[in-house]
């Protein structure tokens, strides 16, 4: 029951300390722009390999654009990304940051490594499933301002979550003792953090990431998530769980960051289709451009 997509987040909290910074990888005043080069060098060059050259082509490092975006508190408390000037190409690279929590496909690693890993893992095999203890183990071991970050995200209600929570309750009627070895009303809200709200990395990991995971809905999105090192490869200098919040096309100011929650195959269903899956995987009605209303759909955040 864990759906992300490449928007399509981490639970390895710390990101690696590049050995350069990424500023220092790129040319000050001109975004994405190549080294200079000589003519008569760059002739020979392609001269030389013109072929390689074409089939290794990865996209210039690019320093994001993070001034350009806003966090925006709505009156119901919900966040949201909004444009904070105007951006005139898309293409471009808004935020890069490393995820707060990270939940590895199969948790059953993280949660050894948790405090009190031996009743949980009692509990994940009375629960016939460790899934649900991987944000549980990860935010265990998360320092006190990561723990901070998460908490500031909700859960969306859902049939997903309504299943965790049943689960649960089922076997704590069947085992009371198992009451004492975890905290299971924190276990099911931050299962539902990261089923409301994290990215789906393409090793099937579910990353919580602090701003980019605000970005709303849309079925008809403006951003994309990507991947660091599936953009840039080896070229990356930072934390390979890096995500990339990029612009897929121009942005007025004011305009809200919108991504899909869903892989891009769904987004080619009809409508009634996009909107029952969203209702099941997250717990909220589509209500973007593409399904009829007037405005972006978001979960809580």
């Amino acid at each position: 029951f864990w759906l992300k997509t490449s928007r399509a987040h981490p639970y390895s909290r710390a990101p690696r300390a590049p050995t350069h910074s990424l500023s220092s990888h790129l040319r000050s005043g001109e975004l994405g722009s190549p080294p200079s080069t000589a003519p008569g060098a760059a002739a020979a060059a392609a001269a030389a390999a013109p072929r390689a050259t074409a089939s290794l082509k990865r996209p210039l490092l690019e320093k994001p654009l993070e001034h350009l975006v806003a966090v925006v508190c709505g009156a119901d408390g919900d966040r949201s990304l909004r444009a904070a000037a105007a951006l005139p190409r898309g293409e471009v690279a808004l935020i890069a940051e490393a995820p707060l929590l990270l939940v590895p496909e199969n948790p059953l690693g993280l949660v050894c490594r948790a405090p009190g890993a031996q009743a949980l893992l009692q509990a994940g095999a009375a629960l016939g499933t460790y899934r649900s203890l991987g944000a549980y183990a990860a935010y265990a071991m998360a320092d006190e301002e990561t723990r901070r970050i998460v908490d500031c995200f909700r859960a969306d209600p859902s049939p997903v979550q309504r299943k965790v929570q049943s689960s649960v309750d089922r076997l704590l009627a069947l085992e009371p003792s198992f009451a004492a070895t975890a905290d299971w009303p924190q276990l099911v809200r931050l299962h539902g953090i990261l089923n409301t709200n994290a990215v789906r990395l393409r090793d099937g990991a579910l990353a919580l990431y602090a701003k980019i995971c605000l970005a709303s809905h849309s079925c008809d999105p403006n951003c994309e998530v990507v991947e660091a090192a599936e953009l840039y490869g080896t070229a990356w200098p930072g934390d390979p769980r890096t995500a990339l919040l990029r612009a897929k096309r121009p942005l007025r100011a004011g305009e809200e960051l919108t991504i899909s929650y869903v892989p891009a195959m769904v987004l080619q269903a009809p409508r009634q289709n996009r909107r029952a899956l969203l209702r099941t995987l997250r717990g909220f009605s589509c209500r973007c451009l593409m399904c009829g209303r007037s405005t972006s759909t978001r979960s809580s955040k």
